[in-house]
């Protein structure tokens, strides 16, 4: 599944992950290089937002 994070840095990063637990530790892995995550989206193919983690 495609998940896309938002940043403190007004940064963003879509990636893949399996799970939405997993997404969110691949969003506070991204945290050391763009600041804190302040949104999480799950993604659909066409890369529109269809849920809000956070």
């Amino acid at each position: 599944m495609l998940y896309k994070a938002e940043f403190e840095d007004e940064e963003m990063e879509i990636f893949d992950a399996d799970n939405h637990e997993e997404a969110v530790r691949g969003a506070y892995k991204f945290e050391k290089e763009h600041g804190t995550a302040f949104n999480l989206f799950l993604l659909n193919d066409k890369y529109d937002e269809i849920e809000r983690l956070f």
